[in-house]
């Protein structure tokens, strides 16, 4: 695994402004994503680039079915603590989305390997009913991670959950000069979770099927997606 740090010095000079690029896979998909932390304010923002999707060689069979794409910007989740404000298009109106989490409860295993020139040891962590298994060093003091992760025992290099459907891979590790906060207008509309999990199931009048707010719907078998 090989990734940029743009600054060599950065990490032992100033922990409270990183910025880390990953690689977010989804089946046959894969994204550019980038996570903001803020230390000093216990917070962090993970941003998914839409523009920059594309397709990669899938390693296992997909299932035929039906395939709806509802969004059409970026998605974006500010994270404080265990909440997570997801910022996500359904159709054209744009939600937003509160979701406190349940703890995350890391096993970590003894098993290690040198990655670049970071210890990482491997961890398992289950959240929602699907189990990740995640590589991280404790050489980097973050406890947020890509997407809703958090708690971490440092920072994530990797993560994969058990199905290998969906995966992060730190590509980039540099320094951000100002915090992007989600952008926010007049026209968001404000609910929880499961209630933007009906809308979705109502707009899509795909009552029968399990809904994926990662934006894909198979009329094969059914699948979680990482909303659930």
């Amino acid at each position: 695994m090989k990734f940029l740090i743009v600054s060599l010095l950065f990490f032992n000079i100033n922990y409270a402004q990183y910025q880390f690029t990953y690689d977010f896979q989804i089946d046959d998909n894969i994204k550019t994503s980038v996570l903001q932390v803020d230390i000093e304010n216990n917070r962090s923002v993970f941003k998914e680039f839409i523009a920059t999707n594309r397709k990669v060689t899938s390693k296992f069979k997909k299932e035929e079915g039906l395939v709806v794409s509802v969004s059409a910007t970026d998605d974006e989740y500010l994270k404080e603590g265990n909440l997570v404000i997801h910022y996500t298009d359904l159709l054209k109106t744009r939600f937003k989305v509160n979701d406190p989490l349940p703890e995350m409860v890391w096993q970590v295993t003894k098993e290690n390997r040198v990655i670049e020139s970071w210890t990482c040891y491997k961890a398992f962590v289950n959240f929602r009913g699907r189990v990740w298994e995640v590589w991280f060093t404790p050489e980097v003091p973050v406890s947020y991670g890509p997407w809703k992760f958090y708690n971490s025992p440092g920072l994530i290099v990797s993560a994969k959950d058990n199905e290998n459907r969906f995966s992060f891979t730190l590509k980039e590790i540099g320094q951000y000069e100002t915090f992007e906060f989600p952008t926010e207008n007049k026209k968001l509309k404000q609910v929880d979770m499961k209630t933007y999990v009906e809308n979705l199931d109502d707009v899509l009048n795909l009552n029968s099927l399990n809904i994926s707010s990662l934006y894909t719907i198979t009329s094969g078998e059914s699948q979680k997606g990482l909303e659930a």
